[in-house]
């Protein structure tokens, strides 16, 4: 994915952008291509089915958190994935009453979810993350867990882990987003809200949650445990399943404590709540 390590902050503020907007604009708008259903949510899973971000999007309850309140409103609803004969693919569609559509060539699904009309669902995926910057949803509903999660990066690189994590800085503020947050289960937030409830996380509370099976016979050369990881950083035992419960109580706890104070002071007078940043840059720096 070349868009893994760019520099999306000043991405966003270029001529690039604007004009890959521009081109979007008048591409998503060819007859051709209207008709697409009101809601389209992504599920990533196959070769990351395993992996400890996407099991925890899965374990908060944050597809059925947005489609419980999203379905209702919807005339029609697709699930755009490349493994539709997954369990977890196949539950949702037969709970929310959502078409499984599945291309054989992944750049057909990049352009069912850049061109989704009105209400797109992500996935923990660079994959589509770009498609919803720069394509035609009118709301977007962005799961902050791992790699998109500001604080999870500040922790992982103040234990000086050294990986992707201190390359980029997410979320970043649009007014089409919808935020949820995976590890505190904090759901539909603004990204003010999403910022001051996430600084309030123990980083604890964070990557204790992040516990996986022992990689199987078939993935054993995968490095399943550690920063470079598919997000898994402990075995799956007696002892990291407890230390997970609590790491989720007190995400929760932490997170309503912080909410509740947030919106309590309001915003008047106040700035903008903003991600929290790479320890030892400045916020107003580019990576």
């Amino acid at each position: 994915n070349a868009g893994y390590f760019y520099r999306y902050r000043r991405f966003l503020a270029s001529a690039v952008f604007r004009s890959t907007q521009s081109m979007v604009s008048e591409y998503v708008n060819r007859p051709a291509l209207q008709g697409g259903a009101d809601l389209v949510v992504y599920l990533r899973l196959g070769d990351k089915t395993q992996a400890g971000d996407t099991l925890l999007t899965f374990e908060a309850g944050y597809y059925e958190a947005v489609l419980d309140q999203r379905r209702k409103h919807a005339k029609t609803c697709w699930i755009v994935t490349q493994t539709p004969h997954e369990a977890a693919a196949q539950r949702l569609s037969k709970q929310y009453s959502c078409a499984l559509v599945s291309n054989p060539k992944q750049y057909t699904d990049w352009t069912l979810l850049l061109t989704a009309p009105h209400t797109l669902v992500l996935a923990a995926s660079t994959f589509a993350y770009f498609q919803a910057l720069i394509g035609a949803a009118k709301e977007v509903h962005y799961p902050a867990v791992g790699f998109f999660h500001d604080k999870h990066n500040v922790c992982m690189r103040t234990r000086n882990t050294h990986s992707h994590f201190g390359q980029m800085r997410l979320p970043f503020k649009d007014a089409r987003m919808v935020y949820h947050d995976v590890y505190s289960r904090q759901f539909f937030l603004t990204f003010d809200e999403l910022a001051a409830q996430a600084a309030a996380l123990p980083c604890d509370s964070i990557l204790d949650q992040h516990v996986c099976d022992a990689p199987t016979k078939k993935d054993a050369n995968m490095r399943r445990f550690g920063a470079e990881s598919r997000y898994c950083y402990r075995e799956l035992n007696a002892t990291s399943r407890q230390a997970k419960a609590h790491a989720v109580e007190a995400a929760g706890r932490e997170a309503k404590r912080a909410l509740e104070a947030f919106r309590k002071a309001g915003s008047i007078g106040r700035p903008s709540a903003v991600p929290l940043g790479i320890p030892g840059r400045s916020r107003g720096q580019d990576m």
